[in-house]
């Protein structure tokens, strides 16, 4: 079979399920060339999809493959270039750089005038519409704020403020807005032997230790 040759390099991008490696295979087939991937499982179903579409490739070669010494190899494509890269420097990549020429699948630019022309059509202004979502978390921000505020003001205008986020931990009590730390016992009881709330006094028992010339007492 004739050496036929990449005329430039390039890079076929786009999301997941787009037909990037549709178009490996393609290229792959014209030109019988060797797709590199990041393991057997991915060649196995690259090369069934190649049978599907009823092309013609050479079984794709992995990581394992690697360096490649055979002669008859003189270029290769690769899929997931970042899964390659990723297993041969054995850290995962977060940025690349390159000079080759981006190639736009013919899949992205129709869905993006899709997209263009819907939001023609709807009379949408874009612009209009970030504005105000920012404008939306500016006041969401404020208001997760205030009621911040709130919270700790009701704690300090409260007689008394109890907070127990599960049954095995460690009560907060605020009296008057202050809150009691080194608590030995919190007792609080409150009762009505009628259908009607009582409005005698509640019996509060908060024993806690204090610091007195340097020792700790309870």
């Amino acid at each position: 079979m004739a050496d036929v040759r990449s005329s430039e390099g390039k890079i076929i991008g786009g999301k997941r399920y787009c037909g990037k490696t549709t178009e490996l295979i393609k290229k792959a087939s014209d030109e019988h060339l060797y797709i590199l991937c990041p393991n057997n499982d991915i060649a196995r179903v690259i090369f069934k999809q190649a049978k599907k579409m009823g092309l013609d490739i050479p079984f794709p070669i992995t990581i394992s493959d690697l360096p490649l010494k055979s002669p008859h190899i003189k270029e290769v494509l690769i899929d997931e270039v970042e899964m390659v890269l990723q297993q041969i420097i054995g850290k995962r990549v977060v940025g690349m750089s390159t000079s080759y020429k981006m190639e736009e699948l013919p899949s992205l630019r129709k869905e993006f005038n899709e997209i263009g022309k819907a939001i023609e059509e709807s009379g949408l202004d874009i612009a209009n519409i970030l504005k105000g979502l920012k404008a939306i978390q500016r006041e969401a921000r404020k208001t997760t704020a205030a009621l911040k505020e709130l919270e700790e003001h009701k704690k300090d205008t409260n007689l008394l403020t109890i907070e127990l986020e599960d049954e095995n931990s460690v009560p907060k009590v605020y009296y008057k807005g202050e809150e009691i730390t080194k608590k030995v016992r919190v007792k609080f009881e409150w009762h009505t032997k009628t259908d009607t709330p009582r409005f005698d006094n509640p019996k509060i028992e908060i024993e806690h230790a204090q610091f007195k010339d340097g020792k700790l007492h309870f």
